[in-house]
């Protein structure tokens, strides 16, 4: 993996989102050939420093908007193995949105550091992977909502599917 930070190729960025100490986009390995694509998610040699203790893959329906979650103590490494999402990260302090566009296209990665919070809408079916640097339940997880005036997000749709937990 190889670190982009504020790379035009597919994402974007408002409200200072290159200011959230520790997110770094990154672009993985590929290896192409007449019998398809090898790809490298991640290598403790290329993104040394990090355990990952959970690998998590969430299926989302078009218009599913899953988040904002988080944890004080948990990094996240998200993708999107299949279709196209719409990612926000909001900083530790709730003054920062970055917006990213994740897709089985671009092949991107997030890095998301502990104390961020954490959503996506799924702008087609999407299959979405995380690994986390915690057991569920050993951090207290946080869910702030997504349509939350002060945080003042951009959602490209202002009546997504949501479950319980996140209206």
């Amino acid at each position: 993996l190889t670190c982009r930070k504020n790379s035009g190729i597919g994402i974007f960025f408002m409200g200072g989102a290159d200011l959230i100490t520790g997110v770094r986009l990154l672009e993985p390995v590929r290896f192409e050939d007449l019998r398809g694509e090898f790809i490298e998610t991640w290598s403790e040699l290329t993104l040394p420093g990090f355990s990952w203790r959970r690998d998590n893959i969430s299926v989302s329906h078009r218009r599913v908007l899953r988040g904002i979650h988080g944890a004080p103590n948990t990094v996240k490494l998200v993708s999107c193995i299949m279709g196209k999402a719409y990612v926000v990260v909001v900083s530790p302090d709730r003054s920062t949105v970055a917006y990213f566009i994740l897709s089985d296209r671009n092949r991107l990665r997030l890095l998301v550091p502990a104390g961020c919070g954490l959503g996506y809408y799924a702008l087609t079916d999407v299959v979405y992977s995380y690994k986390q640097s915690t057991h569920y339940g050993e951090d207290e997880e946080f869910t702030w909502k997504w349509n939350d005036p002060a945080l003042a997000i951009r959602w490209p749709d202002a009546d997504p599917i949501l479950s319980e937990r996140d209206r």
